[in-house]
């Protein structure tokens, strides 16, 4: 895993007040990368 990405997650975890919290910001970057993805092929 790429430290940028560490980075990103570590974030998540100390910013998040539960997590459900935690959760939706991942979902909110998966969704992010799938949308960039799709847009390179």
């Amino acid at each position: 895993m790429s430290k940028e990405l560490d980075v990103v997650f570590d974030v998540f975890r100390s910013t998040a007040k539960s997590e459900r919290e935690k959760g939706e910001y991942f979902e909110e970057i998966v969704q992010i990368f799938l949308q960039n993805e799709i847009n390179k092929i």
